[in-house]
């Protein structure tokens, strides 16, 4: 649901593509009035703000208004729809290609929306495309570890600032960083308040190193998903909790050195191991097994070595098993070979309106297929739709690592 203040019974109506009215489907202009009587607006989001769409389909007579995420944005979210009163939902972008099918061969397809909260099954171990993804602009592995910040319910205000109605259920589903962050920071305290009198770099190996299984490379997932069980229980802590190899040639000869404690209550052995992901080169290691006492530490080296890699990520992670207990811990370690030739583009700051007057700016950066910035190219910009004035396109790099800008104005 919207954010607004949503109908509490459902809303059944047929349904309505504005795309029949609107060739763009977006609903960024009015439409004629009784365009859309008694009828469920179907809208794909994009180029203007939620309320300007859900005021438009309220123009022309709609009764309820459904919007599907864009291709970039491909998951739902909460819209904020400022003072816009239209009951609105939003789905994903796979359902309304597949609604927006089903109109096309039948115009009359009806609709029920139910805006009460309720469980749904969600994959919880894939990463939402609003996620970052690394390198970090130093080539470490970024982020460490993931939580969870999408299909999030968690309480919310029961009134606006303006003394209306927000949410009479003093609940929401959101989502973002804003809700995995806090997440990691309060599994911080909580794992310090258990086990007191370690270092804060010991609390932060036992987060990051003991986390879970999750779905994506090194550098989206980090070591994995939080497991605060895990932590607690961990009697292993590792230093540096990411290994960079950072990026190279195809054939490296590299070393790094990594430090293991044990922070549990009794001696142990640690047994370790190389496990790489997709069938890439196995790092050595300088022991094998660690003999550890209660808060003894000791270091050894990994070792990457190999011929004639092709472009592309080398991956996996150094397996810290604990042989007393069976717990283990896992250190990621990373490794590129860059091939500077452009794979994608990642839009990092642009314009919030499609409609813009007077002069803006897009930055944005360009990486190869290992994620490393190609900065040794002119990027090119055209303009496909609109009448924008464009500037050149500038290296940002000394600014933004690894960025260009270009400039427009005037009506793009």
């Amino acid at each position: 649901p919207g954010s607004g203040a949503n109908s509490a019974t459902p809303v059944s109506a047929p349904l309505a593509a504005v795309s029949g009215l609107d060739p763009t489907g977006l609903l960024c202009q009015p439409l004629p009035t009784g365009s859309l009587q008694g009828r469920i607006a179907f809208i794909l989001r994009g180029q203007c703000n939620f309320s300007v769409k859900l005021n438009y389909a309220q123009q022309a007579g709609a009764v309820a208004a459904l919007v599907y995420a864009d291709a970039v944005q491909q998951t739902p979210f909460t819209m904020g729809v400022e003072g816009a009163t239209l009951p609105a939902l939003m789905i994903a972008n796979s359902d309304g290609v597949l609604i927006q099918q089903q109109l096309a061969q039948n115009p009359a397809l009806g609709a029920t929306l139910s805006f009460t909260l309720q469980p749904l099954s969600v994959n919880a171990s894939g990463v939402v495309s609003f996620s970052s993804q690394g390198p970090s602009v130093d080539l470490s592995v970024k982020p460490e570890l993931v939580a969870v910040a999408d299909n999030f319910y968690t309480a919310t205000q029961t009134f606006d600032q303006k003394g209306e109605m927000y949410d009479p259920s003093g609940y929401t589903i959101t989502q973002g960083t804003s809700f995995a962050s806090p997440l990691v920071a309060g599994a911080a305290a909580l794992l310090k308040a258990a086990r007191p009198g370690l270092t804060n770099a010991q609390y932060k190996s036992l987060i990051v190193n003991t986390a879970g299984p999750a779905s994506g490379t090194a550098q989206q997932t980090g070591a994995g998903m939080l497991d605060l069980f895990a932590a607690l229980q961990g009697t292993a802590a590792a230093a540096p909790t990411m290994l960079s190899f950072q990026s190279g040639s195809g054939s490296p000869d590299l070393s790094l050195g990594l430090t293991i404690s044990n922070v549990g209550a009794a001696a142990t052995v640690f047994q370790l191991s190389a496990i790489p992901f997709f069938g890439g080169p196995v790092p050595s290691l300088s022991a094998n097994t660690l003999s550890l006492a209660p808060g003894a530490s000791a270091q050894l080296a990994i070792n990457l070595s190999a011929s004639s890699l092709p472009p592309g990520q080398y991956q996996g992670y150094i397996q810290v098993a604990d042989t007393s207990t069976g717990l283990a811990a896992h250190v990621p370690y990373w490794y590129a070979v860059p091939s500077g030739i452009p794979a994608r583009i990642t839009v990092l700051n642009a314009p919030s309106s499609g409609a813009s007057v007077g002069q803006s700016g897009i930055l944005f950066r360009v990486t190869d297929v290992a994620g490393i910035a190609v900065t040794n190219i002119q990027p090119v910009v055209s303009v496909v739709s609109g009448s924008a004035s464009l500037g050149n396109v500038i290296s940002q790099d000394s600014q933004v690592p690894g960025s260009f800008e270009f400039s427009f104005k005037d009506g793009f």
